[in-house]
């Protein structure tokens, strides 16, 4: 009994630090309004079973304060790119990867400031690149 509570204890431990873990590799899109950018946040996976996990979060900074929400996340998603419609509208264009979750809105609060941003999503853009 003493070794199952050991073990639980370790896989939360493990569990709990892997989420504080910085990310592998983090692309910055600045948008057209000041202080507005999104960030691609990707974490490789370590081994066989262990996918890379890529998070795009919406960011706002204004006045010394900052928000952040995640808009996207799930695997192989680290050739996701942004591309800014508006100041206030987004596409996200997937090529690969599997999406576990999904924002449509999100609304960011900094300061005084606040923003609304609309976000579609895309399998095939052509971006140019």
């Amino acid at each position: 009994m003493r070794d199952a509570y050991y073990s639980v204890a370790v896989l939360a431990a493990i569990a709990i630090c892997s989420g504080c873990a910085k990310p592998d590799h983090v692309d910055h899109v600045e948008s057209p309004t000041a202080g507005l950018f999104f960030t691609v946040e990707t974490r490789y996976g370590r081994g066989a079973m262990s996918p890379d996990v890529t998070r795009v979060y919406a960011h706002l900074e204004a006045n010394g304060k900052s928000d952040r929400q995640l808009v996207l996340d799930g695997e192989y998603l680290e050739k996701t790119k942004i591309i800014w419609l508006s100041s206030s509208q987004v596409t996200l264009c997937i090529p690969d990867g599997y999406t576990d979750s999904f924002r449509t809105y999100v609304t960011l609060r900094a300061g005084a400031m606040s923003e609304t941003i609309r976000s579609h999503l895309q399998e095939h853009c052509n971006t140019g690149s």
